[in-house]
């Protein structure tokens, strides 16, 4: 792609990513009756973790009609919780033929556990994907997902993008940005927006220890995230939002990488905008409705998927890339840093990977302050390997 460049008729180029923001009409077999249930399900990787909660909608013609549906997950604010997403929003995504999700976070609303901001808590929604499946198996397709967060939530989708690449369709992020805290600066991270400083280090840890903000640190990724995979991710943001201009580094680490614009839109509303995408929900910010629209118009794409099979990863806490393997790093010593509490939430390494030889090499990531010695596990498929990673280069070669 990128060499077509400067070729050809003046102007040409790799198109662009443009989001259709035109009405969407009701899905064939849209019946108005749905199937509705507050559904509980437990951690696959924090087994302590049995009261998680989702809320499950779909319409049953649609389902009848075209079933398995594509699953579209809303994700709730910061500080919020799964009941923020309105019945009439889940309906809405209905009518067009989503089989939709909201799902609690860990440690919201009396679910088990505790947040931990874009690591572990990340894998509670793909359990309430797998819970939706296994509850309907007519009505949820596994295969084709769609994220859709608000706020704190934009950051767990933009996380989902970083930390399963490709595994995705598409993913539209709001006003929230790719740094919890690693930035000091204002404008440049969410703790220090000001919103919620002593929560995010509650979650995340003192900010004497940057490493935690690190393995959150989606900005440092992102690019890799788009270049290597099929996901069309969609960022808007408002000027006047405090919370929501951090957006813009998540942006120029997007252009600093040469993502391809052919997967990635981004668009920063301010006060002369024709549309604005003001903080907050769809019922109080009726504009971001449009980008539902958005969605509704990518419901037939087909899976999301790794366009390489090859190639070098920068992995922040833990990995599953849609090429097909899947990394977490611990301290060193723990034998099994996916089922360990402690997994995914303070380690950043480099992985190479081919995965057709299924063989992999890791690195600690050179730059100053980043991750030393680590534990890291490699999966492919039913294939497990850990070793402690003490030397950059180390090789992993799975049976």
């Amino acid at each position: 792609m990128a060499g077509w460049r400067g070729v050809g008729v003046l102007g040409s180029g790799p198109p662009k990513l443009a989001p259709d923001f035109s009405t969407v009409a009701n899905a064939p077999g849209r019946s108005g009756t749905y199937t509705e249930m507050y559904a509980t399900f437990a951690s696959s990787i924090d087994p302590a973790l049995t009261n998680l909660t989702s809320i499950i909608t779909y319409d049953l013609g649609c389902a009848a009609a075209a079933g398995p549906l594509p699953i579209l997950v809303d994700m709730h604010g910061y500080s919020q919780t799964m009941g923020y997403i309105s019945t009439a929003v889940l309906r809405a995504g209905a009518d067009h033929g989503f089989a939709c999700l909201s799902v609690n976070m860990r440690g919201r609303a009396g679910d088990s556990g505790l947040a931990d901001d874009s690591c572990r808590e990340l894998e509670d929604v793909w359990d309430a994907i797998r819970d939706a499946v296994t509850r309907y198996p007519g009505a949820y397709d596994p295969t084709r997902v769609f994220f859709f967060g608000y706020s704190g939530g934009g950051g767990n989708a933009l996380a989902m993008h970083s930390k399963y690449p490709g595994r995705a369709i598409a993913i539209v992020s709001l006003f929230f940005g790719g740094d919890y805290g690693v930035s000091a600066i204002p404008g440049h991270s969410y703790w220090a927006s000001g919103d919620n400083p002593t929560e995010v280090v509650t979650r995340i840890g003192s900010r004497t220890d940057l490493q935690p903000y690190r393995a959150r640190h989606t900005n440092t990724n992102v690019g890799q995230a788009v270049t290597q995979t099929s996901t069309k991710l969609f960022l808007a943001w408002d000027s006047e939002d405090i919370i929501g201009i951090p957006m813009r580094d998540t942006k120029r680490a997007l252009v600093a990488a040469d993502a391809p614009r052919s997967r990635w839109w981004s668009n920063e509303s301010n006060p002369l905008s024709d549309n604005r995408w003001i903080h907050g929900y769809i019922e109080g910010s009726p504009d971001l409705a449009l980008l539902k629209n958005a969605v509704f118009h990518l419901r037939d794409l087909p899976a999301g998927r790794s366009l390489v099979t090859t190639g070098t990863y920068k992995v922040l806490g833990h990995c599953n890339h849609a090429a097909g393997f899947e990394v977490w790093t611990a301290d060193t010593g723990i034998a099994g840093p996916k089922m360990n509490a402690t997994g995914g939430r303070r380690h950043v390494v480099d992985v190479t990977f081919n995965v057709p030889a299924r063989s992999f090499t890791v690195s600690r990531c050179p730059q100053s302050g980043y991750t030393g010695d680590c534990a890291v596990q490699i999966r492919m498929g039913a294939t497990v390997v850990t070793q402690d990673v003490t030397a950059d280069g180390t090789v992993f070669n799975l049976p």
